[in-house]
């Protein structure tokens, strides 16, 4: 039996791993080209939405029928009847806002019906009509002041998306499905609604019908799809490594981007007209349907998100983490040199002719 060398003893022995240089600071530097206005990522965004804005500001076809721009939708829109029908027009963003009115009590609802005939127009309108002034829908979010949520400018989510636990659900009650029923729900009523005051076979109303019907069901499988992406997102962020709440606080931020951006498309006039909110309307379906095209979680948007969490979240952790790999390479090398020596000793004993 031969013995072991020391050549082969230190062969043995695994390396230690040796982290780049300046790690550091190259992430850090690469967190701000991600992060900063003036960085690299913040300029590519810049440029795509100004490139969207050019794309949905053109012409918008909704159900073989084409508007140049919001004077043509406006000189449309006189031929309706009057501004209370705007409530047959429910995108996305109506959709998911009348989530909230079977969440609400009887009084609540009834003070909200007689506001609305103080102010002059049916509620249905007034609901639609403050959906063009308010970013973040009700439904979803709720206004905070505590410190701690101050970095989400006092947004924070509501109850039934207060956690991913609760948004999924389990087998008796799942705030997710209970969300989805009402969606379909809804717009089987609303379809029955716009069938009955623009009947499709009456020439003079098939054009809204069509318009109307088109809308409601582009914008029902947007609110399914965006409701649908929350969690997948959740879950890509924790196989990316961020804690339960540091994932569902990312959630919150994609969120609240989602709807900043319809905010921003669907609000085309200081003056809510009729035509300037149904142009907004079908601007903002325009734009959904890119969401739904990749998938929602695929979206440049949502994938930029991602990017500046990890990289957030390393940025934060970047000298603790470093510092644990160290200590943990330093304690492994440290058990396999006490086990190799435990070996050589093994092998002393047993020759004792290679002590002398």
């Amino acid at each position: 039996m031969s013995l072991v060398t020391h050549t082969q003893l230190q062969n043995s022995l695994p390396t230690p791993n040796v982290l780049p240089p300046n790690l550091e600071d190259r992430l850090r530097k690469l967190e701000l080209e991600i992060t900063e206005p003036g960085g690299v990522v913040m300029t590519i965004e810049a440029r795509l939405k100004d490139l969207q804005d050019r794309k949905i500001g053109s012409a918008i076809h909704v159900a073989g029928y084409t508007f140049k721009d919001q004077k043509t939708t406006d000189v449309w829109a006189l031929t309706l009847g009057g501004d209370d029908v705007i409530r047959y027009f429910r995108d996305a963003r109506a959709q998911l806002s009348d989530l909230s009115t079977r969440q609400k009590t009887s009084v609540s609802i009834v003070q909200e019906e007689a506001n609305a005939k103080k102010a002059g127009f049916p509620s249905a309108a007034a609901r639609i009509q403050t959906s063009f002034d308010i970013t973040f829908p009700e439904t979803i979010f709720k206004d905070s002041p505590a410190d701690k949520h101050a970095a989400q400018g006092g947004i924070i989510f509501t109850p039934p998306f207060a956690t991913s636990e609760i948004l999924l659900g389990n087998t008796e009650i799942s705030s997710k499905d209970t969300m989805l029923k009402m969606l379909a729900s809804n717009r089987t009523q609303f379809q029955t609604a716009i069938d009955i005051r623009f009947p499709p076979d009456k020439a003079a109303h098939s054009k809204t019908n069509a318009i109307c019907s088109h809308i409601l069901w582009l914008g029902y499988f947007q609110a399914v799809g965006f409701l649908e992406s929350i969690l997948p997102f959740d879950w890509m962020m924790t196989g990316a490594g961020l804690s339960s709440s540091e994932s569902w606080n990312k959630c919150l931020t994609y969120v609240k981007a989602v709807f900043t951006r319809i905010f921003e498309v669907r609000t085309v006039s200081e003056y809510k007209s009729l035509g300037s909110m149904i142009y907004g309307m079908m601007r903002a379906t325009y734009l959904l349907e890119s969401y739904t095209e990749l998938g929602w979680i695929r979206h440049p948007d949502v994938s930029s998100a991602l990017v500046v969490a990890l990289l957030q979240r390393e940025g934060r952790g970047t000298g603790a983490s470093t510092s644990t790999a160290q200590k943990h390479d330093i304690n492994k090398n440290k058990e396999e040199i006490e086990k190799l020596s435990r070996e050589l000793k093994g092998l002393k004993n047993k020759n004792p002719s290679w002590n002398t």
